[in-house]
């Protein structure tokens, strides 16, 4: 919950509130681990994404992450074993590798990155520039821009078709 720093667990069955623990300054995106044990939290008024344990009857902090300013949207990269971080006032994005919990790479992403998506073959990030209006396009490989497309004001989200698994 952006507005009070905080993390809350809730049982989609009864709508009871299970726990709320603190979190950093402007927690944002949250991306569960494979194992369902490892909690990320992008925090947008941080540095990076704090790691909570969600395998007892309470989130723990356990990890804290430095990927950039700005921390703020997670994308599966599709491959079971990493996961996208945008940094959105650091203009990169970070990848973590969710075996060891490690950034691994690096991608510049000019203009406020915000959401992201995978294409299905694995190549190409899409990235929405909040701040320039432009949808930007990354090769992975080359870790480099390989293009932008001007969408408008401020967009916020990106989805398509044909893209990557979720996890």
């Amino acid at each position: 919950m952006q507005d009070s720093n905080e993390l809350m667990a809730i049982d989609l069955k009864t709508q009871e509130i299970l726990w709320v623990v603190q979190t950093g300054k402007l927690p944002a995106d949250l991306f569960l681990t494979p194992d369902n044990k490892k909690l990320l939290v992008a925090l947008t008024g941080e540095s990076g994404v704090q790691v909570f344990d969600v395998s007892g009857p309470k989130g723990v902090l356990v990890q804290r992450l430095t990927t950039g300013k700005g921390a703020h949207a997670f994308r599966a990269q599709g491959d079971g074993q990493h996961v996208f971080v945008s940094n959105r006032a650091d203009n990169s994005i970070s990848r973590i590798d969710l075996k060891t919990l490690a950034v691994v790479d690096q991608y510049p992403a000019p203009g406020g990155p915000d959401c992201m998506e995978m294409s299905a073959d694995g190549k190409t990030l899409m990235v929405t520039s909040r701040w320039s209006g432009k949808l930007t396009f990354i090769d992975l490989s080359t870790r480099s821009v390989l293009r932008q497309i001007p969408v408008g004001k401020s967009p916020h989200g990106v989805w398509t078709l044909d893209h990557a698994a979720r996890q």
